[in-house]
């Protein structure tokens, strides 16, 4: 169809590394074929690779990822890849920034 599904990206958390991040997905249809998420650090290291996300209701999709207090700070990339239908004809691939920092308190 060539159409975007999203609707609107939400990035929430206190962007600290060691602790969870939540990635929230509006989309303009009530269910998706598929909604998967990858998130990349500085390096281009997966630390998430294609899982699914959650339905949190009609049109809504999540996903927590909880990071580790050793992973690198940086400029993080979340990719979602989302489907439409069953024929992947409506397959639409969104990529987000985001910046993890280390915890000023040990």
């Amino acid at each position: 169809m060539g159409y975007t599904l999203i609707e609107l990206v939400e990035i929430e958390g206190t962007n600290i590394l060691g602790t969870a991040m939540r990635f929230t997905v509006i989309v303009n249809v009530d269910t998706l074929a598929t909604a998967e998420i990858t998130i990349e650090d500085p390096g281009d290291v997966s630390k998430v690779d294609e899982a699914s996300m959650t339905k949190a209701a009609d049109g809504v999709y999540t996903y927590v990822w909880q990071s580790d207090k050793d992973d690198d700070e940086g400029d993080y990339t979340v990719i979602f890849q989302l489907t439409g239908d069953e024929s992947g004809d409506s397959t639409t691939v969104s990529h987000q920034t985001f910046i993890m920092e280390e915890s000023e308190i040990d």
